[in-house]
């Protein structure tokens, strides 16, 4: 499931919108001439608080948010939002490490497990792909929802954001950069800038130390992801991803030059030889191995089964675990997780579990 959710991340917003005039008709029964009836993504918010204003420009986290009371393509908040139903891990986690989470998110979704919201008594909001579920979304009374794009109807999103007058935040952050920027912008909304700040510096200080780990690797490896198997080839990540990002980080060179999460053939696998490959947990070990014996990778026993992949397959702070967790993988000899600057000493933020804890299975 949670590998049909990166996938499904890869849509074309243009549909969206241009269908989105008609939906409205469809639900309140009126004309949709007028454009505040249509969805329409905006990128640029006023965040009015105690007499002065900050832009908010979400096209830096390759975000947008769908609002009935834009304005001029701005959407002006007055406050800070304070009653958030999260309905992507990536979100929850993010505002869960800035200290929004207990005071302002109303609802998760079932695949938000990190926090456990038992533990402070969030409710869990049952979703399935396309299905949004409106009844226990209003018995929240939320002034946002987030979530990621591709996963929902039209139908639906245009229901929360033209009927019930509920802002639609969609966060798809796919480079390092765009995930500082997701972190900057919900502590903007959320008034835990200053948090913001003290993770994306912890961030860019893991990044300077793979950096100098990875300096004197002459002998590059190469890698291939294997995300689960499609209609005729197998999913996998490839150039424009924070994945990708990842691995380049760490001085990897993926063998995909595709775009996004693309199908590829077991015959393009075989002609790009990984020397290494990384399994999905949910993808069968077993399988591909008997797919691919004749591979370098599975010759030399160069492969692993990630054991937790909300770690690099969800873009978030924790992404340097992750990248810090293949990087010792593939060059056991020249990095190690225990170079990973520990979180709660850098930023003195006390996440229960750490957030390194689960990386392991």
């Amino acid at each position: 499931m949670k590998t049909i959710k990166i996938i499904t991340t890869v849509v074309v917003v243009a549909i969206v919108i241009v269908a989105g005039a008609l939906v409205y008709e469809h639900f309140s029964g009126h004309s949709t001439n007028n454009s505040q009836n249509s969805l329409t993504p905006v990128t640029s918010i006023a965040l009015v608080n105690n007499g002065s204003t900050t832009m908010i420009n979400l096209s830096k986290a390759n975000s947008f948010v769908y609002a009935k009371s834009a304005n001029n393509g701005v959407f002006t908040i007055h406050g800070s939002l304070s009653r958030i139903v999260s309905l992507i891990p990536s979100v929850t986690v993010t505002l869960y490490a800035l200290g929004s989470y207990q005071k302002d998110v109303k609802g998760v979704d079932q695949f938000s497990t990190y926090p456990n919201p038992s533990n402070y008594d969030i409710p869990v909001l049952t979703i399935g792909e396309s299905s949004l579920p409106i009844e226990a979304i209003v018995n929240l009374t939320p002034d946002a929802i987030m979530t990621t794009t591709g996963y929902f109807t039209t139908q639906e999103i245009n229901k929360v954001v033209n009927v019930l007058n509920i802002p639609y935040f969609v966060f798809n952050p796919e480079t390092v950069a765009q995930i500082e920027n997701t972190n900057t912008i919900l502590g903007e909304l959320t008034d835990t800038a200053h948090n913001a700040t003290i993770i994306n510096a912890w961030m860019e200080k893991n990044i300077d130390e793979m950096s100098n780990l990875t300096k004197n690797i002459t002998n590059e490896s190469s890698i291939f992801y294997d995300l689960g198997h499609g209609s005729s080839g197998i999913y996998t990540a490839g150039n424009g991803t924070f994945i990708n990002e990842m691995f380049q980080i760490d001085h990897i060179k993926n063998i995909i030059n595709a775009t996004g999460y693309p199908e590829v053939s077991r015959e393009l696998v075989y002609k790009g030889n990984p020397g290494f490959v990384l399994i999905d947990e949910y993808v069968n070990q077993s399988r591909f191995l008997k797919d691919f014996p004749n591979l370098t990778a599975v010759k030399d026993k160069n492969y692993t089964t990630v054991l937790n992949d909300s770690f690099i397959d969800e873009p978030t702070f924790r992404t340097i675990y992750a990248m810090f967790w293949i990087g010792s993988v593939v060059y056991p000899s020249h990095i190690n997780m225990t170079d990973i600057t520990a979180f709660n000493n850098f930023t003195h933020f006390d996440l229960s579990p750490a957030p390194h804890v689960g990386i392991y299975g």
